[in-house]
């Protein structure tokens, strides 16, 4: 299979690079039923989640900022930024809904998700690079150039594992201390028998690491809309710098190529389709 991807890819790199992309819908699939479907049949199959359009989640950053040579903290001043379950317990770094969530038992279902006897979602980062780029009263808004948010999945809220990861390949101020910060998605450094194929894109079934096969990591995008808090910011002197931890909450969305292009990956996606499918049933 692989084989005939890379064939394709030599021919369709340009167009890939071209094409446009919009929010995608997406369901989950666990390969576990975990819950029946609601009263309003929503599911995609009986191991997935309904179409959901987007992720909240809630996390906490600890942020260390260097100093210029003027000794102080100032617009251009390097940083980096860890956060996720590598700062804090689960309990304040999760996903916290998918969206629309399910309500009761009727429809857009959830399969499970955030219960005890269902499964759970989380991240980490130690290595979000960037740099001062103002203030917000005293607390300084960043602009992030790179960095891997590993995404994780757990049927126990206590051991993780690392099935896809977020590359940042930057970030864009969208108000006071919030921030969009957007890259691109990538399956090269996950665990060792990892569940690759827990999203799939919902217009095409094709999961978002069959996409990713066929396309590299340019193809598949996200967005994080981060909610910082200002007000439960704690400063701490370090050597040369200042560390700045908080609290954020915000929203995810994923981008995979619209059907027309998608298509020009030809035969070795229409591949990947039929084996998408199969494993669905």
């Amino acid at each position: 299979m692989k084989t005939i991807i890379h064939k394709i890819l030599g021919t369709t790199a340009l167009f890939l690079a071209a094409g446009s992309v919009n929010a995608s819908t997406f369901y989950i699939d666990t390969g576990v039923n975990y819950a029946p479907d609601t009263i309003v049949p929503s599911k995609v199959n009986d191991t997935s989640t309904g179409v959901k359009d987007q992720m909240t989640v809630k996390y906490q950053s600890s942020t260390d900022f260097f100093f210029g040579g003027d000794g102080v903290l100032g617009v251009g001043d390097a940083l980096v930024t860890q956060g996720g379950l590598t700062v804090g317990t689960a309990s304040e770094n999760l996903v916290t809904s998918l969206n629309p969530g399910q309500v009761g038992v009727f429809g857009n279902a959830d399969n499970g998700f955030n219960t005890v006897t269902g499964w759970f979602l989380s991240f980490s980062f130690t290595d979000l690079t960037g740099t001062v780029n103002g203030f917000e009263g005293a607390f300084p808004t960043v602009s992030y150039n790179g960095g891997t948010i590993d995404f994780l999945f757990s049927t126990d809220g206590a051991t993780w594992t690392n099935f896809m990861d977020l590359i940042v390949t930057g970030s864009a101020l969208i108000g006071g201390a919030n921030l969009d910060v957007f890259g691109n998605l990538d399956f090269t450094n996950i665990d060792g028998g990892a569940p690759v194929d827990l999203f799939h894109d919902a217009v095409s079934s094709l999961s978002f690491h069959d996409i990713w096969l066929a396309g590299g990591s340019s193809v598949l995008s996200f967005n994080i809309d981060q909610n910082t808090d200002p007000n439960k910011a704690v400063f701490s002197p370090i050597n040369g710098g200042v560390n700045v931890s908080t609290d954020h909450d915000g929203s995810v969305i994923f981008k995979v190529p619209e059907p027309a292009t998608l298509a020009l990956l030809g035969v070795g996606l229409m591949g990947l389709a039929g084996a998408s499918r199969r494993r669905a049933v």
